[in-house]
């Protein structure tokens, strides 16, 4: 039998008002891949004296400095690639989730964005297994910290009460970084409409089979889900 861990982080919070949209990210891997990613990712960061990984910090370090900015970025992800399966994104447009959530009574799994992409990210490693012949020996593993993990943690139990996901920091658990670097990526593609030209993230798309893994609820999303929503009474 394999055994085989996920590990998510999210890009941000649903406060901060610099933030377009929420990502929960991560990648899912064997027990062996992840000892091998954990000596190779911490090899290129004693590289570049980092102590722990956190992709909004680096690039604010190395914003002028475009090409060691891009070559880290080329061997990291390389060792994603190598040393991990499948990679799971899931976002929430908060723009869009503030205005349904003031029209909307939205149920508890949808009524915060982070709990909304916590709990999909999930869902995708559940149709993930359902091609394949494993996964009752999975650990989830969440960064800890994030705004509205108490509602993350209700949510779940009301939709899978079997699941008890691990919290932990990206100190202990390096696989943490990775999911940091998949997750800033897909918030800025939100933000900024475009992929800049000859961008490092880009590889991310075409060495990462999706699958169906990678997503966002935006507005589109909302007006086909609205229907199951009770309407918030309007005062007179």
């Amino acid at each position: 039998m394999t055994f085989l861990s996920v590990f998510f982080d999210a890009s941000g919070n649903a406060d901060d008002p610099s933030i377009t949209a929420l990502f929960v990210s991560g990648f899912i891997s064997t027990e062996h891949k992840w000892i091998r990613f954990e000596r190779e990712w911490n090899t290129l960061l004693r590289e570049y004296d980092i102590k722990v990984f956190r992709m909004s910090k680096f690039y604010a370090e190395y914003r002028e400095r475009r090409d060691e900015r891009d070559a880290f970025l080329k061997s990291a992800v390389g060792i994603i690639r190598r040393c991990t399966r499948q990679s799971f994104s899931s976002g929430v447009d908060l723009a869009s989730h503030r205005t349904y959530a003031a029209a909307y009574d939205l149920h508890l799994v949808e009524a915060y964005p982070y709990a909304l992409a916590a709990v999909k990210v999930i869902a995708q490693v559940g149709k993930y297994f359902k091609r394949r012949d494993e996964g009752d020996r999975t650990t989830f593993v969440f960064e800890d910290g994030d705004l509205h993990k108490g509602r993350f943690i209700t949510a779940l139990k009301s939709v899978v009460p079997q699941l008890t996901p691990l919290f932990g920091t990206k100190a202990q658990f390096a696989p943490l970084q990775a999911g940091d670097l998949l997750a800033w990526h897909h918030a800025r593609l939100i933000r900024d409409k475009r992929v800049p030209p000859g961008d490092a993230l880009a590889l991310l798309a075409r060495q990462q089979p999706k699958d169906g893994t990678w997503g966002i609820h935006d507005a589109d999303w909302f007006q086909r889900t609205c229907h199951r929503w009770p309407k918030r009474a309007t005062r007179p």
